[in-house]
């Protein structure tokens, strides 16, 4: 668990999207068998997908969800079309459990947004499939802002997507280097490890105390 701040009162809360709000489970590539039988599973984690030259320029916007496919097939010597792509691509989530309840919670009090390195192929997938997601107010998302975390700028717009100060705000995220740029810029943060613990650790923070009842 790490926590940081807890002493000033947040004026808004900003949430992660994969592995906070929704479970993020890439293992699906893997017991995909349209995939799997054409690529080594190996070659399918999360960490090695997250690692292919061209990964990055996706989710910063820099190339099409096509071409990002293009590579992807010349890469792994598939020829998959794009709509058998994006079914598997999309095929990797789920709800994170009581979280949207804390968000409901939170929204009630505060202003919220979403702060989240994604491409457009999940986000509309995920828009589609959970509704309530499009009803967060202006989300700084990565393939429209150009910048993944934890790069200065994405809390900084973050911020002003509350219309507040980095100071202001508190960020709930599940990976310890997002953690650390949110608090370089005076976030408080919480990393994120479900939504018991998250109970938990907000109750380290002075202003949360009876303020929010999630």
């Amino acid at each position: 668990m790490l926590i940081t701040g807890g002493h000033k009162p947040v004026q808004a809360v900003i949430f992660d999207l994969g592995r906070v709000l929704v479970t993020v489970e890439f293992d699906r590539l893997l017991q995909n068998p349209a995939l799997c039988e054409r690529v080594d599973k190996d070659a399918l984690s999360m960490e090695r997908i997250t690692r292919l030259p061209f990964f990055k320029p996706l989710m910063e916007g820099r190339i099409t969800p096509r071409a990002f496919l293009a590579e992807f097939n010349a890469h792994f010597g598939t020829a998959l079309s794009y709509e058998e792509f994006t079914r598997l691509w999309c095929a990797i989530f789920g709800l994170e459990p009581g979280m949207r309840a804390v968000l409901e919670a939170f929204r009630a009090r505060y202003p919220v947004t979403l702060l989240s390195d994604v491409d457009p192929m999940h986000w509309e997938y995920l828009t589609c499939t959970y509704p309530w997601l499009q009803k967060i107010p202006r989300p700084v998302l990565s393939f429209q802002s150009g910048y993944m975390k934890p790069h200065p700028m994405c809390y900084t717009l973050a911020a002003q997507a509350v219309d507040t100060s980095p100071e202001n705000c508190l960020f709930i995220d599940d990976r310890p280097p997002n953690v650390a740029g949110a608090c370089a810029v005076g976030m408080q943060a919480v990393l994120f490890k479900g939504v018991a613990l998250l109970r938990r650790s907000l109750t380290c923070f002075e202003w949360a105390r009876g303020a929010v009842d999630i």
